[in-house]
């Protein structure tokens, strides 16, 4: 058995070359299933996940595909209809969500020792381009123009930020002033209150502003947590990604000695716990029916045909 993943854009076919009309041509996820059948004589599926499935706040759909040997599901008498049916039926039920749990259960608290020394070296961020209320002059982009003009407001430099507000929010040394104004675009000041989530490290027209779910955790993630006024630090990410750390060892007081990029680029790079080993579990389950005696469920051996890429875009939740 194989595991494998990869982004959505798997699925969709490559761009045409210059010039050619009308031609169809095989999705990269076609091909995969083609290449795997061939070269490794392995069946494969698709099935598509979010750690939403898993209740998880974080929106990062992703392709799994749980592969086969053909030569061994004929051991097992296992046809292939019978093994897709066996694997969406246990991914279903293991990631129907049963709704998201708070944002707030992931997010550290202020006197833990991760925030105190992401606090410690942010307050020690320079500042110098805010002396006197002067900072250097900002080419934007055409899009952040057309937002002035869309708001119908000039809020450019309208997230002010004091000394007082440098000493009690050390995380403010970290906003440049391009994430001061996109903040202030959605109206957000250091005494908003309720956790909003502003992700400020894509384009300006892709920053996102949720309540409840972030949306796709990368190796770029930034994101500014409103009521905590910081950034969602690289521990608080992995948690996200389900990879968690028992407090009776330490908890994530053991990830301290190393770099919040690190941990940030880590969670970004990472499978997520819950739909790795949630299909990982699908594949087990479904392949014990073969050991299971024929009167209590087992497919007659050689009963259905084998072939790649049955159902190959079948969503598991």
């Amino acid at each position: 058995m194989g595991l494998y993943e990869n982004v959505l854009g798997l699925k969709t076919p490559p761009k045409m070359p210059s010039g050619e009309k009308g031609a169809i041509e095989d999705s990269n996820l076609a091909v995969c299933f083609h290449q795997l059948r061939v070269a490794l004589g392995q069946v494969a599926f698709a099935f598509e996940l979010d750690p939403r499935c898993f209740a998880h706040p974080h929106s990062r759909p992703r392709i799994y595909m749980p592969s086969f040997e053909m030569a061994w599901l004929q051991e097992l008498g296992l046809g292939v209809e019978t093994l897709y049916k066996h694997l969406a039926t246990t991914i279903t039920k293991i990631s129907n969500g049963w709704g998201l749990v708070p944002m707030e259960k992931f997010l550290l608290d202020v006197d833990h020792p991760i925030v105190e020394v992401a606090m410690l070296a942010a307050s020690e961020k320079s500042h110098d381009d805010d002396e006197d209320g002067e900072a250097e002059e900002v080419a934007w982009a055409q899009k952040h123009h057309d937002m002035a003009k869309k708001t119908g407001d000039d809020w450019t430099r309208h997230f002010v930020v004091t000394e007082e507000d440098r000493d009690l929010f050390p995380a403010v040394n970290q906003l440049t002033w391009r994430n001061r104004d996109v903040l202030a675009t959605k109206g957000i000041t250091l005494k908003t209150k309720g956790l909003r989530v502003v992700e400020l490290s894509q384009t300006f027209g892709r920053g996102f502003d949720k309540t409840k779910c972030i949306g796709c955790l990368t190796p770029s993630f930034k994101a500014w947590l409103t009521d905590y006024n910081r950034f969602i630090l690289g521990a608080e990410a992995l948690s996200m990604q389900g990879i968690s750390y028992s407090e009776d060892a330490g908890g994530h007081s053991a990830l301290v000695d190393y770099t919040d990029s690190f941990l940030l680029d880590l969670a970004g790079n990472a499978f997520h716990a819950g739909c790795c080993c949630g299909m990982l579990l699908s594949m087990f389950v479904s392949v014990g029916y073969g050991y299971l005696p024929v009167e209590v469920g087992r497919a007659n051996k050689h009963s259905e045909p084998l072939y790649g890429g049955a159902h190959p875009h079948a969503r598991g939740s």
